[in-house]
Formats: C-alpha cells, sequence, structure tokens
C-alpha cells in the first residue's frame, strides 16, 4: 500500500541505507507486485554529492536535501499561526498542521484549529478533506490531472484570529 514514504520512492532517486550515511545508493529498480505488503528495491552504490545544487546531508540522512524556503516574519505586537505543510503529493493522504502564536511570539497550544480548505474547480470529487484534532488530512485521488493545480488552505481559531493561508502545489512527490 502507498503511503507519504513509500510513494517517494522512485528509479535514479538517491538515499542512504545504513545509520551511519556513509554511502549513497541509487535505486535502480523497484518491484512492488511480487510480494505482498512488500517493496524490493536494487540500488547501486553512488558517490556522495556536495558541488551540485542541492548537496548530500549525510548529518540528517538525507540525499540531494533541498533548503526550506519558506520564512515567515511574524507582524509585530499581533497574533497569527503559520501552516506547517510541504507540497500535496498525489494518490496519498497529506497531513498539514498549524501553530499558533500570540502577539508576544510565544506559541499557543490551546487554540482549536478551525481550516478553511479550497480545492481546483472541477476537481472538487477527487480531494477529500478530514480532521483530527487541530491536524488537517488532505487526501488526494490518483487523477493525474491534479498534478500543478494548488489547493488553498486557510487556518485560524474560532474567532477568525491567528489567520494564515498557504498555497500548496499537487505534485507526485519527487
Amino acid at each position: 500500500m502507498r503511503n507519504q514514504s513509500t510513494i517517494l520512492l522512485g528509479i535514479d532517486k538517491r538515499l542512504y541505507v545504513d545509520l551511519n550515511n556513509k554511502q549513497a545508493y541509487k535505486i535502480i529498480s523497484i518491484d512492488n507486485t511480487s510480494h505482498k505488503g512488500l517493496i524490493e528495491l536494487i540500488v547501486e552504490q553512488d558517490l556522495i554529492q556536495n558541488d551540485s545544487e542541492h548537496p548530500d546531508r549525510p548529518d540528517l540522512g538525507i540525499c540531494n536535501y533541498i533548503e526550506p524556503t519558506i520564512s515567515v516574519d511574524p507582524p509585530q505586537g499581533d497574533t497569527y499561526s503559520t501552516i506547517n505543510a510541504t507540497n500535496m503529493i498525489l494518490g496519498i493522504t497529506n497531513e498539514i498542521t498549524p501553530t499558533f502564536y500570540n502577539s508576544d511570539g510565544t506559541i499557543n497550544s490551546t487554540i482549536v484549529a478551525v481550516w478553511n480548505i479550497i480545492k481546483p474547480v472541477g476537481y472538487e470529487s477527487d480531494i477529500t478533506i478530514s480532521t483530527n484534532g487541530n491536524i488537517c488530512n488532505i487526501s488526494l485521488s490518483d487523477n493525474y490531472d491534479l498534478l500543478g493545480k494548488t489547493v488553498v488552505a486557510t487556518v485560524s481559531d474560532g474567532n477568525g484570529e491567528y489567520k494564515s493561508t498557504t498555497e500548496l502545489t499537487i505534485g507526485m512527490g519527487w
């Protein structure tokens, strides 16, 4: 069964497979049909990439690391929130979570999130929304026409304060 972790595996993707992250490997073959519930990967040893646009980070256990580009400049003296999310991955349930901040910049963990999710027009039936506490789960069908479309997520408290909005692009996870 595909999930947020296994859907990211693909041919030519690179990963560390040992606990010490001393050697990078590249996936050259994937078999997810021969053994029920198991994925068989064939990998080959690869060189560590330190001079590329997305260098390997053995300290984090990540090949081709991409530095996060989202930064939040909180408004001074106002309450606000952030939405912790990455772009949506086709065919799985994607999880987004909020963090609420008081006017002094401290985290407020007592707020109950109120979510408003805007789906791409014409694809409403391909996207299912559910919540579990403050977590918002966005399940995407396998409809490849969703690729490149955006989901707009807004979160606030019950009074419409602590509001934050983000656009999430639907992709394949690579």
